[in-house]
């Protein structure tokens, strides 16, 4: 299942911080984050649209085999 999350903000880097705030629950899954600026009113704002498709599945890790 795709969840998708939009942040706005008139300051870049409290934007910034509300996404990585966000993002720390879901280390272990698959995310993409857009970011993206435009003009309202003469305002600059700016958006992130964050995008979680799902967790990752574990990996097995092999090691080589010593010889």
């Amino acid at each position: 299942m795709t969840s998708i999350k939009i942040f706005k903000n008139a300051d870049s880097q409290n934007l910034e911080n509300d996404v990585n705030k966000f993002l720390k629950g879901y280390e272990n899954y698959i995310t993409s984050v857009s970011l993206m600026t435009f003009f309202k009113n003469e305002a600059l704002t700016f958006l992130a649209v964050v995008t979680i498709q799902g967790k990752i599945p574990p990996v097995n890790v092999e090691t080589a085999d010593a010889k």
